[in-house]
This record gives structure tokens, C-alpha cells and sequence, in this order.
């Protein structure tokens, strides 16, 4: 109890009355402090039972302070219950809601008004107390009026009457209380069990008169039996110290009809500790047990209405033998329900066996002790021979003497929803990949236009440093190899549009044993010295290809095969051949969808390194895709994007330390290939004139500057479109404009077109790592007058400039 004034009778009565309840009952003042506290109420406030005294209600709940001050006044105002809702944080850290309802109390020992609050009710216990207190409250008014006029000299006479007729009027509250609950009460004296008071309920579950019932036991009304088994009772109670619960007391009333308590025994002990009485609350289950009987009778009604289920119903005893089987288990697996039953392992049997080990081991398993619900997902091979999903719960059957009775399950076919599922992820992993290579486009182009302006800049210093020196001069050959090797850069440059698989090729008849007998020496010097290159090159027709791209899956290839032999020797094979292919054997090509069955050339680079497993297998083609083992990953998503734009597809093999194999498939053109392009040879052309150079690359205004110049040219430059068209409004006499397609501010195509609307006779030279076709289809109809890619040599300026002036 708190320390705070109440009446002491009303204290005793609380905690004898209110004490064994299952509700949670409290006292607080105004000020939300507690004065009492049941064990119910201490459980749901979290405390243990020396914690809250002194404590107020809010340093215990979730809900605002202010809410439960402001609920605490309307109670104290009120003559009537007040309901109300209180919220507790649970054990796991969700808050828990109870319903309550508070009552205003008066007592002389505090002006001010105590409030009585009881959360989830589950007897009219309370609300009787409450309703009976509003009759005890007008008798203190009055009797606070009659004090207030007695003579202060009476005080100490007054006082003890004050506490006389407290006294008395809360024996008599206690009483009608008592009287009024729907539960029988009774109280025996702590000895000789003798009843000494017995309420209203109590009469009439037993059906004897109170009369005959006070100042005696158990042994005058019940038979031999039942009253050793109630008075042994009574004696535990006192043995234990604590309150004793019986879930169930059967007990004979006098009309003969047996009814069913549910009883509570509470201790009540003298000053000295001794025994003083015995408390007893009795609840009538009579219609709760009837209700059970009725529950298990409509049990047998299961059977009939399982029979009937969409899904697979069974029960297994806990020796795994079928109690029952229902017929839809038939539809499901193709098996009756009476095989089950004569081959109870048929239900092991039928999981598919990449599920049987699990399954068998939950069929295994040792029963859930709550009877907790079990549910999974498996396959099961069907009679016919077809997988099928199936989605299981079941759980363990208990009796009502908790005696294990074996689990009872349903089955239920998803197969259709499960492939259903399986197409949906599949498109959802399409729609991912597509979304990488979409980034790795964007990517892609971003490089390649910086990559191209740096070696615009070196290959056209080359250019120029070969015009200004004589031919026979050793610095030409150096020269010539700066040339060749930053041509092969731009190349590799162009590469990477293949990561998106969107690039634009240059797609021509090739020969591909020619294009793999010139990379040879290249191959060599770029793998392993403990790994040996060999070339297996069959009667091959040409294919439709892009010379550039195949070089680039090639050396990627290669160099895999390489990393993959790592320190160790090994062997990298290159095989080239024709073949014909079916449908059965395009089945599991990689980007094989729109392949056809057809004439192919294939391409195949093996090697005997380290290899990979399955899991590595399925990811290497992954954009984002990086391990750290001594093997394949980086570059494939530039091959798998090449391929596919060629129309192809890859085979894959590998084992771990048996090594892999990549075998390109590209259709078959028999078309003769392309000759080699000759040399470019330069001329003596000159021009004259102003042009504008617009590059938003410093070291390709410089250079491009340096070329016009050698052409006979007077550059003018911009490092963007705003300030081309600005320059362009102020000088006239402008012959033509070089103009970059990828700028800051404002673009190559924007400033294409406001330069032709401020002159529609404008020239304009469009200057692009793209190739020639993506940017006339681009301006198509728009007035373009040339081309020239990126990074380009001194003639081939030349030459877009000829052909500017031919026109």
C-alpha cells in the first residue's frame, strides 16, 4: 500500500477482496499516485512487488501523462464509472491496451477524493463495489455535515466516532458487495473451517439456506469424500502461505444436479502470522464445461465435413499411422486415400528427393509442446510422374489431459501459383538486367567521349609532327607506331557502347581465322608466360560482324582463360568450326531467344585454369558482377552484349579445377568478305577562310586549331554552344562550323538548330565518337552538311572538307 491517507479498513478490504482477483485493480489519488495495488495490477504495470509504492500511475504507462491526469479528474468529478483505455509496453516491446473503468471514492482521511480503477473486468465483481460505494459516498457527506457542526470541544469523542461509523458503514459496504457478486464467497474461520459468511451466489449453487450453512463445515452437507477433498484443500492453503487455485471442483448441490467451480482459496492471516480465516471465491463453469462436451461431439462432425475439403486433410497417430486420409489426396498425388493408409511411408515416399531429407526430418521431429502451427513448401513427384508443389501446415493434437494425440495437416496444390511466381521473377530478373546495361550505356558513353578527345589530341599532334618532318627521318617510325597504337585505342574506345548492347556496329563479311591469325602475336604477349596458345582453325564461312567488336570479345576471352590458369601452366585453346544447330541444342545458350535453328559459325575458347561452380556460372554474365577468386568475371558483360548484338549466343561449360569453356555461336554469312582498306595517303589540298571550331575539350580546340591552320584555314573556337552561336552573329564571313555533338550548357544538336534558323545557309560539320550512320539518321532532313569521327587524322579533315566544298 501507499503512503498516502486512506482509510485502513478499506486498505484491509482491497487487499482481501481485490487481492486474488485475475483483474488488475489499483487505487490512485488526483495526482495519479498509488496508494493500492493488486498482484493482477502489479503484473500489468511491470513492477515487481516493493517497486511502485511512492510511484505514481504514469511513471508505469505508455499513454501521455497529461491523458491519464485529465482522465483521473473526470473520475473525480464523476458519481458514475468512468471508462477509460490504459497502454502498457509488453515484454516484447509492443504496447498493450486494457480497458478500464475508475470510480470516484470519499474518505475523511483526504480532502480531496481517491479515484478506483479496474482494467479488463472479467466478473461484475468491481462494478458491484463501485455501485454499492455510491451509497457509502452520501452517507459520508452526511456525516461530514453532522461533524463540521459538532462542538470542537467533542473532538476526541467525534474522532472515535467518525471511526466507529467508518468502520461500520465500510462492513456494510463490504457486505452488500459480497452479497451482490455473481461468484459464490465464502469465509471460514482458520481452524475448524467453519463457514461464517456466505453470500447470496453461494446459496443458490448449492441450493442450502445460508442458515443452515453459517457455524458449520464441510462434513455436515457433503459426503465423506468430497469434504476431505475440500477441507485438505483448506489445509494447503495454509501450508503454502499463498492463495491455492482448483481449475475444476466438481460438487454435488442439493437438488442432485453436479455442478462445475472454478475455485480460488486465499489465506488470511492474525497479526502474529497464525491463521485467522479462509477466503474462498467460487465461479460456476457448469455452462463452460457443458460447452466443451458439445465441442468435442461436433468433432465427430469433422470427418464428414473434411471429406468434402478442396485440399488434403489427414491425421497421423504418433506412431505415423494414417487416422484419417481425406479423398482429395488422391487429385493431388494420384494415390487413394486407402493406400496412405496401408503404407503410411507413402507420405515420405512421394516428396520430391532434392525435399525428401527435410520433410522426412519434420515428420521426425518431436511435437511442438504448444501445439504451434508447422508450414512449408515442397515437391512431390505425382503418380504420373509429374513435380507438383504443395504447401503443408500441420500441427500437434492434444487431448484434454494434454496426453499427445498425433498431428493432423493440410495439403494444398500450388504448382499453378508457384510457376506463376517462377515467371514473374524471371521477368523481374530480365527487367533488372536490362536496367544495368542501361547504366552501364550511360556510363559507356560518358568515357568514350573523354577517352576520344585525349586521343584526338595525340593522334593529331602525331599527324602533324609527320607533315613537318622529311620521310626518311628515324623519328617517323616512332611516330607511325604513336599513330597506330592511339587508332587501336579509339577503337577500344568504341567498345564500350557494347556494354549496353546497343551499340552501333560496323558490320561487314569477315573472315574470322584472318582476324584471329593478325591478333595472334598480340594474344601472345598479353597472357601468361606459363601459358601456352594454340590455334585450331577449321573450314569456316564468313559472318556478319563488326571486325572491332569481335577483337574485343576475343582478347577478353583470352584473357580470362589467362587469369584463370594463373602461375600455374596450362593450356589455352582457340577452335573455330561450322556446325549445324537444332532447337535441342540452342536450348541452354546464354541471349539465346531469338535464336533460330541454323547454319553457325562457332568460336571457342577453352582453357585448363581453376574453372567455376554453378553459382559462379549463373552471375558471370552480370554487369555488377565481381569476385575475388582467380577466375572469369570482368569484361563478359561486354562480350555477352557484343554477341547478342551480333545476333549470337555463348555456350558455357566448366567444372571447378577441370577449367571452361566459351563457345560464341555467330549465324553463318557465306558472303565474301570485305577486302583490307588501303592506306590513307594525304595531298597537297589547301583551302582558305574563316571556320568556327566548337569543342568544349581544350586540348581538341588546340589541335583541331593546328590542323585547320595546316589546311590553309583561320580557326575560330568555342568551348560551347552558346558561345559558337555568339561568335557566329558577329562574324559574317564564317565559311563552315565544326561542331562536337556532346557539350555542357547547351548541346551539339541544339546548337545545330539555332544555327540554322539565325542562317538557314549555314555549313555545319558535325564532329562525334559515333559513327557516321547513328548521326546522319539522327539529322536527317535537318541540313547537315558532314561528318567526321572522332578522333580523326589531318586527312581525314581534309577530306570531309573537300567534300564539303565539292557540294
Amino acid at each position: 500500500m501507499g503512503d498516502d491517507p486512506a482509510p485502513p479498513s478499506l486498505l484491509d478490504f482491497f487487499a482481501g477482496l481485490c487481492g486474488p482477483w485475475d483483474t488488475a485493480c489499483f487505487i490512485v489519488n488526483n495526482e495519479a499516485k498509488l496508494i493500492a495495488a493488486n498482484q493482477a495490477g502489479v503484473r500489468l504495470l511491470g513492477a515487481g512487488a516493493t517497486d511502485w509504492p511512492g510511484k505514481t500511475l504514469t511513471d508505469f504507462l505508455t499513454n501521455p501523462p497529461e491523458s491519464v491526469h485529465r482522465y483521473l479528474s473526470v473520475c473525480a468529478r464523476n458519481r458514475q464509472q468512468v471508462p477509460g483505455v490504459l497502454t502498457c509496453a509488453g515484454n516484447d516491446g509492443v504496447d498493450i491496451r486494457y480497458r478500464c473503468v475508475g470510480h470516484r471514492i470519499d474518505t475523511r482521511a483526504s480532502s480531496a477524493p481517491l479515484v478506483f480503477l479496474r482494467c479488463n473486468p472479467s466478473h461484475n465483481l468491481a462494478d458491484k463495489f463501485i455501485a454499492l460505494n455510491e451509497q457509502l459516498d452520501k452517507q459520508h457527506r452526511i456525516q461530514n455535515q453532522l461533524l463540521v457542526e459538532r462542538d470542537q470541544l467533542q473532538v476526541e469523542i467525534a474522532e472515535r466516532q467518525r471511526v466507529e461509523e467508518e468502520l461500520r458503514q465500510t462492513t456494510k459496504t463490504l457486505n452488500l458487495i459480497v452479497e451482490n457478486l455473481p461468484d459464490m464467497v465464502f469465509l471460514k474461520d482458520g481452524r475448524e473451517f467453519h463457514f461464517l459468511q456466505f453470500n447470496h451466489a453461494g446459496e443458490t449453487m448449492l441450493g442450502i439456506p445460508r442458515e443452515e450453512l453459517l457455524g458449520k463445515n464441510d462434513h455436515d452437507f457433503f459426503t465423506q469424500e468430497q469434504a476431505n477433498f475440500f477441507t485438505g484443500k483448506d489445509r494447503e492453503v495454509f501450508l503454502r502461505g499463498e492463495v491455492v487455485d482448483i481449475p475444476e471442483e466438481p460438487i454435488r448441490a442439493r437438488d442432485g444436479q453436479t455442478r462445475f467451480l472454478h475455485t480460488k482459496k486465499v489465506p488470511i492471516l492474525d497479526e502474529r502470522g497464525e491463521p485467522a480465516y479462509l477466503l474462498g471465491i467460487s465461479e460456476d463453469i457448469t455452462n463452460r464445461k457443458k460447452a466443451e462436451e458439445a465441442l468435442r461431439a461436433s468433432e465427430e462432425k469433422y470427418r464428414t465435413v473434411a471429406d468434402f475439403t478442396y485440399d488434403w486433410e489427414y491425421w497421423v497417430s504418433p506412431e505415423r499411422q494414417f487416422i484419417y486420409c481425406s479423398p482429395a489426396c488422391e487429385r493431388i498425388t494420384g494415390y487413394s486415400a486407402s493406400e496412405f493408409i496401408d503404407n503410411p511411408s507413402l507420405l515420405e515416399t512421394i516428396a520430391h528427393p532434392e525435399d525428401q531429407e527435410e520433410f522426412r526430418r519434420h515428420l521426425s521431429s518431436a511435437p511442438s509442446p504448444s501445439g504451434a502451427e508447422y508450414e512449408s513448401e515442397f515437391r512431390i513427384l505425382h503418380r504420373s510422374g509429374e513435380i507438383r508443389w504443395i504447401s503443408h501446415a500441420c500441427r500437434a493434437v492434444y487431448d484434454r489431459n494434454g496426453t499427445y494425440q498425433g498431428r493432423r495437416g493440410a495439403n494444398r496444390d500450388i504448382t499453378d501459383r508457384k510457376h506463376a511466381e517462377e515467371a514473374r521473377i524471371s521477368l523481374e530478373k530480365q527487367l533488372l538486367h536490362a536496367q544495368k546495361l542501361e547504366s552501364l550505356g550511360v556510363l559507356a558513353g560518358g568515357i568514350a567521349h573523354d577517352f576520344n578527345n585525349i586521343l584526338m589530341a595525340i593522334i593529331g599532334n602525331a599527324d602533324l609532327a609527320l607533315v613537318k618532318v622529311p620521310p626518311e627521318a628515324p623519328v617517323v617510325e616512332y611516330l607511325r607506331n604513336i599513330e597506330t597504337a592511339a587508332t587501336r585505342a579509339a577503337d577500344l574506345a568504341k567498345q564500350m557502347l557494347a556494354y549496353s548492347g546497343k551499340g552501333k556496329f560496323f558490320v561487314e563479311p569477315l573472315e574470322v581465322n584472318r582476324l584471329l591469325r593478325e591478333m595472334l602475336h598480340m594474344l601472345e604477349v598479353s597472357i601468361s608466360k606459363k601459358a601456352v596458345l594454340r590455334l585450331n582453325l577449321g573450314e569456316i564461312p564468313t559472318v556478319e560482324a563488326d571486325a572491332t567488336q569481335l577483337r574485343q570479345v576475343v582478347m577478353n576471352l583470352v584473357i580470362n582463360a589467362s587469369e584463370a590458369i594463373g602461375d600455374r601452366s596450362g593450356v589455352i585453346s582457340i577452335t573455330t568450326g561450322a556446325i549445324e544447330c537444332d532447337a535441342r541444342y540452342l536450348q541452354d545458350i546464354w541471349q539465346g531467344e531469338g535464336i533460330s535453328p541454323g547454319s553457325y559459325l562457332y568460336l571457342e575458347v577453352a582453357d585448363t585454369g581453376c574453372g567455376m561452380d554453378k553459382e559462379t556460372v549463373s552471375r558471370i554474365f552480370d554487369p555488377f558482377f565481381t569476385t575475388k577468386f582467380t577466375g572469369r568475371g570482368l569484361g563478359l558483360s561486354a562480350v555477352i552484349g557484343i554477341v547478342r548484338g551480333h545476333r549470337g549466343g555463348i555456350k558455357v561449360y566448366s567444372e571447378p579445377g577441370k577449367g571452361t569453356s566459351f563457345k560464341i555461336l555467330l549465324p553463318s554469312s557465306h558472303a565474301p568478305a570485305a577486302p583490307d582498306a588501303p592506306r590513307e595517303q594525304g595531298d597537297q589540298w589547301q583551302g582558305e577562310g574563316t571556320v568556327l571550331l566548337v569543342d568544349d575539350e581544350e586540348a581538341v580546340r588546340g589541335i583541331g586549331s593546328q590542323m585547320l591552320r595546316e589546311l590553309g584555314f583561320t580557326p575560330v573556337t568555342a568551348k560551347d554552344g552558346r558561345e559558337a552561336l555568339a561568335i557566329y552573329r558577329e562574324h559574317p564571313g564564317i565559311e563552315f562550323v565544326i561542331l562536337d555533338l556532346t557539350m555542357p550548357h547547351l548541346d551539339g544538336e541544339q546548337c545545330f538548330r539555332e544555327l540554322r534558323q539565325t542562317d538557314p545557309q549555314a555549313k555545319v560539320i558535325i564532329s562525334s565518337g559515333y559513327n557516321e550512320q547513328e548521326i546522319f539518321a539522327k539529322f536527317a532532313g535537318k541540313g547537315l552538311s558532314g561528318f567526321i569521327q572522332k578522333p580523326y587524322h589531318l586527312n581525314s579533315l581534309r577530306e570531309a572538307i573537300k567534300k564539303l566544298h565539292k557540294e
